[in-house]
């Protein structure tokens, strides 16, 4: 297994690191590597009406980097199960969230799910209300 080697560079007054394997190959500045670990927010809503076993969003959405983590925060205004619908090479499975017991209204939960290369996810709650939902993509270097 090789090692990395973490350079140091000064170019007109700026420091920049750059990141390498042991054969010197693959140099990734320390600006780009910040963009590879920062999340990318995939999915806001803050307290919209959505009707019950039915996509809360308008289409579902894919990762750009995978594998990687959707983190999802979520809370519901009427107490019911949260769930993501889980898409791969044409087939749905429903992921009951919170080990499908009932999310409290009014109280925020965290959820990671693993996403592949062709996955996509939406969410669906069990009773009608309002909706606060935020979802983030987790490369491998936040995970």
């Amino acid at each position: 297994m090789g090692a990395e080697l973490i350079h140091l560079v000064k170019s007109t007054g700026d420091v920049e690191f750059l990141k390498s394997d042991d054969a010197g190959k693959a140099a990734v500045r320390a600006s780009e590597l910040e963009a590879l670990t920062t999340p990318l927010a995939v999915a806001s809503q803050h307290g919209v009406a959505e009707t019950a076993n039915t996509d809360i969003l308008a289409a579902d959405i894919t990762p750009t980097n995978t594998p990687c983590l959707f983190r999802i925060m979520v809370m519901l205004d009427t107490a019911g199960v949260f769930s993501a619908m889980l898409k791969s090479g044409g087939a749905t499975k429903t992921l009951k969230l919170n080990a499908g017991a009932a999310l409290i209204a009014s109280a925020a939960y965290m959820f990671d799910i693993l996403m592949h290369s062709g996955d996509t996810v939406n969410f669906q709650t069990s009773v009608s209300g309002n909706v606060t939902l935020r979802a983030q993509e987790l490369v491998g270097a936040m995970q």
